[in-house]
């Protein structure tokens, strides 16, 4: 999730020790949805582990809202929940890491049990959530050309 707001997220991480915001894209779906949900990100304070959501910021300065899926020295790989790739972050550009995030008006810990098994499995059953993936990206392809079949009509 690539996400764009005003001011600067290390400064206020830097000002306030938390952040709140509510993500826009869909590379976290299906556990963090479009526009929908508000995450809460603090300053990293303990060494950061394979699941944690981090925000880094990019040599473009874009932020960016992923999943660590694996730590290689001072580098961590990230993925998007919904995407295929991954992507080398350093951690010196890990600005937080997402500590709850609301599910409606829940708000969930990002450490809870439950909530890691349903990230772990997601991550294990490698042939099925591929295929849940596709089928998302192809429904993200189908509706946006909807929109802009009837938009133009």
């Amino acid at each position: 999730m690539i996400n764009t707001v005003k001011g600067d997220y290390f400064t206020v991480l830097e000002e306030k020790g938390f952040l709140t915001f509510v993500p826009n894209g869909n590379s976290m779906w299906p556990f963090i949805k479009n526009r929908s949900q508000t995450v809460i990100i603090k300053k990293v304070e303990k060494p950061l582990k394979k699941f944690d959501v981090v925000l880094y910021k990019r040599a473009d300065g874009a932020y960016v809202l992923h999943r660590i899926v694996d730590i290689d020295g001072d580098e961590i790989i990230t993925q998007g929940d919904s995407q295929f790739y991954t992507e080398k972050v350093a951690t010196c550009d890990v600005v937080g890491v997402m500590t709850d995030f609301y599910k409606g008006k829940k708000l969930v810990d990002a450490n809870d049990k439950k909530y890691l098994s349903k990230v772990e499995k997601w991550y294990k059953n490698g042939l099925f959530t591929r295929l849940r993936k596709k089928a998302f990206a192809l429904r993200l392809r189908v509706k946006s050309k909807f929109k802009r079949i009837f938009k133009g009509a």
